[in-house]
C-alpha cells in the first residue's frame, strides 16, 4: 500500500511537467500571427503571401509544404454553412467535424483533394477547412483553407484552426 501511494504521488507530481513538455514540443517552431482581428499559431515556415480582398479581409501564408488561406466576411448568409457541409462530402477520405473554436460553433472538413486551388502549390492534395459562420455581436463569417502536401500537415492545419482566438474590436470614431 505505501509502495502504491508513493508511485501515485510521483505520477500526480511528474504529469504536468510531462504534458507542458508534450505541449511547448508540438508547438516549438511556431509562430503567433495577427490577421483580420485574429489571433493563431502557424508552423515558422511559412511566410504571407500579399493579397487584397475586395470585400473581406484576406490573409495568405505559404511554405514548402502548406499553404493556408484566410477570409474573414462582413457576415454569413443562411445557406453557406449548408454549402460548407456540403462542399466536398463526396471526396476521398471526407470528415466532417461540429466543433467550438473560442467558444463559437464551428465546422471542420478535412478530404483529400483531387483538384487543388490555383494559389496552392502542386501537390497540395491534403485538404483542411475551417468554417465559423458567425463571429461575435458583429455576425462576421470565418472561413480557413490549408491544403498540404501530407496528412501530417493536415493534422497540424487542425491544430491551426485550435489557435485561433477573436480580438474584433471597433474603433470609436
Amino acid at each position: 500500500m505505501k509502495r502504491y501511494c508513493k508511485t501515485l504521488i510521483f505520477i500526480l507530481l511528474i504529469a504536468p511537467i510531462i504534458h507542458a513538455q508534450n505541449t511547448s514540443g508540438m508547438f516549438a517552431g511556431w509562430k503567433s500571427v495577427e490577421a483580420c482581428n485574429f489571433t493563431f499559431i502557424i508552423p515558422a515556415d511559412l511566410q504571407e503571401v500579399k493579397v487584397f480582398g475586395i470585400d473581406s479581409c484576406v490573409r495568405q501564408y505559404r511554405s514548402g509544404s502548406m499553404f493556408i488561406d484566410l477570409d474573414v466576411t462582413i457576415g454569413s448568409a443562411t445557406n453557406d454553412e449548408q454549402y460548407f457541409r456540403r462542399e466536398g462530402s463526396n471526396r476521398r477520405d471526407f470528415h466532417l467535424i461540429e466543433t467550438n473554436v473560442n467558444g463559437a460553433g464551428a465546422l471542420i472538413t478535412t478530404f483529400y483533394a483531387e483538384e487543388i486551388p490555383e494559389e496552392a502549390a502542386a501537390g497540395y492534395h491534403y485538404a483542411a477547412r475551417l468554417f465559423v459562420p458567425h463571429i461575435g455581436k458583429y455576425k462576421q463569417g470565418l472561413w480557413m483553407r490549408a491544403y498540404s502536401k501530407t496528412p501530417e500537415e493536415q493534422a497540424r492545419a487542425e491544430k491551426i484552426f485550435e489557435s485561433i482566438r477573436f480580438s474584433i474590436k471597433r474603433k470609436r470614431a
